[in-house]
């Protein structure tokens, strides 16, 4: 990006200054144009920012700067700021998303960071066209950067998410969350997803999903349940560990004669209570020998084997 200068010469531009327009992922930059824009002039000279400013607006259209914080983010209703904070987006997602429209880096990038847009952007590069809000694109764009996260970044975004949908993880092992966390990441592309693929990591009373117990915890796939926790008793909890687990889980469907899924489908059941998941044996480590022998035993009194 060309370094913004006052009559002095001095240059003005740091990236902290363009992070405070793209606070909480871009959202205030439209709520808070004219404060910044005062905020600008003031450093640039009024004059010389003012017909920056009016570029900007030509080109995003008035309807974009003025009210748009109280008008939707898409063309469908209810898709307020609010909206997208309360369906877990990620700031620096939706900030990414926010940098593309009627701008692009021209190398077809969509994946951009904050940094890189600084370095790039110029507004002569601005479209003339109005741009055009693509949801799919934002949820894609997320998804990408939930994946690419650290752990220790959304260690507290999952927290509070989970909090807020009644699942209590105040006083959870660190550890323990971190490793259930880990597995289900890179299954999930929004926040909102986080309580479904972990609320039952910290919960020993979760319910089981109706249509799939009816198929799955018959009376053949009780019998499988109940000769794996057999097989699993037998393993030392050094050793439940995925890669242990899945040689255990092999030896008994070869030993049976069935097929593998003979045996997964009902332990995910039986210790998730959902008939999808993160991988199975990594479920289980995670879980710990203990859960895992106490949940399957759950599900075989409530539904039907000693």
């Amino acid at each position: 990006m060309r370094e913004l200068e006052q009559d002095g010469g001095e240059k003005t531009a740091r990236a902290e200054d363009f992070e405070d327009l793209f606070e909480f992922a871009g959202m205030r930059l439209l709520r808070e144009f004219d404060d910044v824009a005062d905020e600008f002039a003031g450093r640039k000279g009024d004059a010389h920012f003012r017909a920056e400013r009016d570029l900007v607006v030509e080109r995003l259209g008035d309807g974009v700067v003025e009210g748009a914080v109280e008008r939707d983010f898409g063309n469908d209703a209810g898709s307020s700021i609010q909206g997208y904070i309360d369906e877990g987006y990620l700031p620096e997602a939706v900030r990414n998303y926010l940098c593309l429209l009627g701008w692009s880096p021209k190398d077809n990038r969509e994946v951009i960071s904050i940094e890189d847009v600084i370095a790039k952007f110029d507004l002569p590069d601005i479209g003339r066209a109005n741009a055009r809000f693509d949801r799919d694109k934002l949820f894609w764009i997320n998804g990408e950067y939930m994946r690419a996260a650290t752990l220790e970044s959304l260690v507290p975004f999952a927290h509070k998410i989970l909090n807020e949908h009644g699942i209590k993880t105040d006083g959870v092992d660190p550890a323990y969350f971190s490793s259930a966390l880990a597995i289900v990441k890179e299954k999930i592309k929004l926040g909102r997803e986080l309580p479904e693929w972990m609320g039952y990591f910290f919960t020993e009373d979760f319910a089981f999903d109706e249509t799939a117990s009816r198929k799955v915890f018959t009376p053949d796939g009780l019998g499988h349940l109940g000769a794996l926790r057999d097989k699993l008793a037998a393993l030392d909890a050094a050793k439940f560990t995925a890669t242990d687990l899945e040689g255990e889980f092999k030896s008994l469907a070869a030993a049976t004669g069935q097929k593998i899924g003979a045996y997964i489908h009902p332990a995910r059941l039986a210790t998730s209570g959902r008939p999808v998941g993160p991988s199975l044996y990594h479920l289980l480590e995670v879980l710990g020998k203990e859960r895992v022998m106490n949940r399957i035993a759950r599900a075989q009194k409530q539904f039907g084997a000693a």
